[in-house]
This record gives C-alpha cells, sequence and structure tokens, in this order.
C-alpha cells in the first residue's frame, strides 16, 4: 500500500507564488513532485471563503485539519490474546512459577 504525506510549508508556499504566477495546476505538480489531483485537493481545501488560495489561511486550515484528526491509541485491551499472554507470563515471573 502506498503511504501518503501531507504537503510541506515549502510546498504550500511555492503553491501560494505559483498561482499567483497564474501557472497550471500540472506545472505547480512537477515543480513540487506530487500529482495534479494533490495540488487540486490541496487548493480546494485551503481556500479561503473569498475562494482564493492564501499561504497563512492554507497553514492555519491543514493545522485545524490535523488536529481534528488526531484519536489518542488505545494502549492495551484487555481482552486480547496478547494481554492474556503477557498476564501470564508477568505473573509467571513475578510468582517464580
Amino acid at each position: 500500500m502506498k503511504k501518503y504525506n501531507h504537503l510541506t510549508h515549502e510546498q504550500r508556499y511555492t503553491i501560494s507564488v505559483c498561482l499567483k504566477e497564474n501557472k497550471s495546476k500540472s506545472e505547480i505538480a512537477r515543480l513540487i513532485g506530487v500529482s495534479k489531483s494533490t495540488v487540486s485537493r490541496e487548493i480546494k481545501r485551503n481556500s479561503n471563503s473569498v475562494g482564493r488560495y492564501v499561504l497563512k489561511d492554507a497553514e492555519m486550515f491543514a493545522s485545524m485539519s490535523s488536529a481534528r484528526s488526531y484519536r489518542p491509541r488505545k494502549l492495551l485491551d484487555f481482552d486480547t490474546p496478547k494481554y492474556k499472554f503477557m498476564l501470564y507470563l508477568y505473573n509467571r515471573v513475578a510468582l517464580g512459577c
């Protein structure tokens, strides 16, 4: 399965500058090394209420999005074979059996 990475600040900056220079999404994608659809999604997701891609707003929207998607990990599920085996080993060592 392919691993996806978030756009960096430098890539967002390049998108912002290139849009001001009226470069195409394909050209921007080639410059920053991502697909054209990634550039399109970035512009669509992180444009302000007027519909313009502004770097400061894009960074704010991206950080808000990542903060919303944070989910704390479950440390240990007590009803799994792995936990039961670990408990068995711990008891064996602790009790000296």
